[in-house]
């Protein structure tokens, strides 16, 4: 800890990255384009924010550290992945790492031992994660969701499930074996998580495959198929008490009561959003009716997250 900031590694990674772009700023200005533009204007809006819903030094310590995370890993990618032999390597380093961690990550389903976690706090001293991960309620059935080596079982999920398509890629253009053991290693590691999310986005992008590879040869087929969705969910929308998107996170779903949750966020976080439209609510809480106080604080969803403050 400095003060009331956390100091961890990545924050480490991401500030000295910072301090090689200033020393590097020419390079950085040639380099610069629209989005560099939009983030340095996120940024200022932020700053804003915090100011108008806080006070000039909570807008400063928050808006270093926002930019901190948010500049830093933009800088961290754009400075030093500057060939596509350099996307190449780096994705198929992550590739790799992720399926290094699926035997543990099986382990750790399995025998309800969080073992990388632990080894951590052996040589660190410090609690990794919350008390709460190692409860019942992240057991589904006799499986205890995998974190690895991540604080939520999400994160590890969505990480994996960020890497697919390129594994997927890889394996469609080269057929080796290890490509089809990536493959089979991250689709294992997103399934020890039993987290909705990963495997919808698993589900998403075998779908995408499907349609890239046979657009040519089916394209009237992938349009109508398109609007028949489209029109299905529109008269589910219509006619269901339940709207379109409670009944699918009722059937894809492990767990409907989170999902129904998000639902929540989602319908009263809006008042907010529509109340403070420019310069949002930033660290204040978000309203939720007074019969709802058993509803945690957090909103998942980080678009709606980044919109509301």
């Amino acid at each position: 800890m400095a003060g009331t900031v956390r100091i961890e590694t990545y924050r480490i990674v991401l500030a000295l990255t910072l301090v090689y772009a200033f020393f590097n700023f020419r390079t950085v200005l040639k380099r610069a384009d629209l989005t560099d533009v939009l983030l340095l204007g996120l940024i200022v809006i932020a700053f804003a924010s915090f100011w108008y819903n806080h006070s000039l030094q909570k807008a400063i310590e928050s808006t270093g550290l926002y930019s901190l995370e948010t500049l830093g890993a933009f800088y961290l990618a754009k400075l030093f992945i500057t060939t596509p032999e350099r996307y190449y390597k780096i994705n198929q380093a992550f590739i790799w790492i992720l399926v290094a961690l699926t035997l543990p990550a099986v382990y750790e389903a399995l025998s309800h031992h969080r073992i990388l976690h632990e080894w951590a706090e052996r040589i660190t001293g410090h609690i990794s994660i919350d008390y709460r991960l190692y409860t019942s309620d992240y057991l589904r059935g006799n499986i205890m969701r995998t974190t690895s080596v991540f604080a939520h079982p999400i994160l590890y999920g969505t990480l994996a499930a960020l890497f697919f398509p390129f594994a997927i890629l890889l394996f469609w253009r080269q057929q080796k074996i290890r490509q089809f053991i990536a493959i089979f290693g991250l689709s294992l590691s997103m399934l020890t998580t039993l987290s909705s999310a990963p495997l919808l986005s698993l589900i998403f992008q075998g779908f995408t495959v499907l349609l890239v590879k046979f657009w040519h040869t089916a394209r009237r087929f992938w349009v109508a198929l398109f609007f028949s969705g489209l029109a299905g969910a529109m008269l589910i929308q219509a006619l269901s008490n339940r709207g379109f998107f409670g009944i699918l996170i009722s059937y894809l779903t492990f767990n409907p009561n989170t999902g129904y949750f998000r639902l929540l966020q989602w319908e009263y976080s809006m008042d907010d959003i529509l109340d403070h439209p420019i310069l949002g609510i930033a660290h204040n809480d978000w309203t939720r009716p007074y019969w709802k106080d058993w509803m945690g604080d957090s909103i998942d969803s980080f678009w709606l997250l980044v919109t509301l403050q």
